[in-house]
């Protein structure tokens, strides 16, 4: 989330790569957030449809520093608040493309007094959730949001009984969010990995990316070490398991994006660019950056990241994945 851009280093470019989506039929994508939600009732705005076009950007709000992933049938996207509370809203979808808000991973932004504002002098503005992670374990029914707080310098894990997600093609009908551990740690834009094996791992860090092992509830820190160091400055990781490789995914900031891949979480990591200063669908805004990957049920895959869009804020964009016969 720093705002200058760092100089290009010399990396490769990989054939798996950012396109342009075919723009018409966008659907609803404007909506209010309304109030925070805590049940998942059936919606007319949120019917079951399945969209082989979209335009872009895919929601007209200010909704940056995404995790998105699938559980089932239901797409979930978690985002940044900053100095709002409740905070880390999630939304969800059938198609990527029609999003509803569901709940917030955060009830309350009550990690210290200053939060209350108290005064000028007196205060963490600004200082709330910042890049975050969300995923669903299976296991134990459960959802795990966890994201460091800046203030404090810690990291904080959230969690919501699933409801039978799992079971359910990923639905929820109830969410009880609560804080259920703290780190002593800030795990600085992280992105969390529930391994095949329920192993939890979460990437993290600015410029050197760092991994942790979390204890077998999640709840803590088991392990943790630094496995790539960058020659420029990068954040907004995210982590995952595909095709045997452990992958990293952190954002060369304000323009583009990076993948790191290696057969374990520990590394070694190979290095190469998925995209750089490509231009975005909005001629008056910023590079595509800072995004996730996610896999539909069909086996394709899409990159959701966002643009700097003033004064909208941070809006997010789509676009599809192709791989390359070697794996990237």
């Amino acid at each position: 989330m720093a705002c200058t851009k760092p100089p290009s280093p010399p990396v490769q470019t990989s054939s798996m790569s950012w396109k342009t989506a075919a723009f018409a039929l966008a659907g609803l994508l404007g909506r209010a957030l309304g109030s925070p939600l805590n049940t998942s009732p059936a919606s007319p705005l949120l019917a079951r449809q399945s969209s082989s076009t979209f335009s872009n950007p895919i929601l007209w709000e200010d909704l940056p520093d995404l995790d998105v992933f699938r559980v089932g049938d239901v797409f979930y996207y978690s985002s940044s608040t900053f100095s709002y509370s409740p905070g880390a809203p999630v939304h969800k979808s059938y198609d990527l493309v029609n999003w509803t808000p569901v709940t917030h991973s955060v009830p309350r932004l009550d990690f210290e007094n200053r939060y209350n504002l108290n005064s000028a002098t007196d205060r963490a503005y600004v200082k709330g959730i910042w890049a975050s992670t969300l995923r669903y374990r299976k296991s134990n029914d459960a959802f795990y949001w966890i994201g460091c707080i800046q203030s404090t310098g810690k990291t904080y894990v959230y969690t919501s009984a699933g409801s039978g997600a799992g079971a359910n093609n990923g639905e929820v009908s109830k969410w009880d969010w609560k804080r259920s551990g703290t780190i002593n740690r800030c795990y600085y834009d992280c992105g969390l990995l529930i391994d095949d094996d329920d192993t939890m791992y979460v990437a993290y860090g600015g410029t050197n990316i760092q991994v942790a092992q979390l204890s077998k509830d999640g709840f803590s820190e088991v392990r943790t070490q630094q496995v790539y160091a960058s020659p420029a400055f990068i954040e907004g990781s995210h982590m995952y398991k595909i095709n045997g490789y452990y992958w990293i995914v952190p954002t060369k900031v304000a323009s583009g994006e990076w993948v790191l891949r290696s057969r374990s979480p520990w590394g070694p990591y190979e290095q190469r660019v998925l995209f750089d200063n490509v231009p975005g669908p909005l001629s008056n805004a910023g590079w595509a950056h800072q995004g996730g990957m996610v896999e539909t049920k069909d086996g394709k895959w899409h990159y959701i990241a966002f643009l700097d869009a003033y004064p909208g804020g941070r809006i997010p964009v789509m676009a599809p994945l192709t791989w390359s016969s070697d794996g990237w």
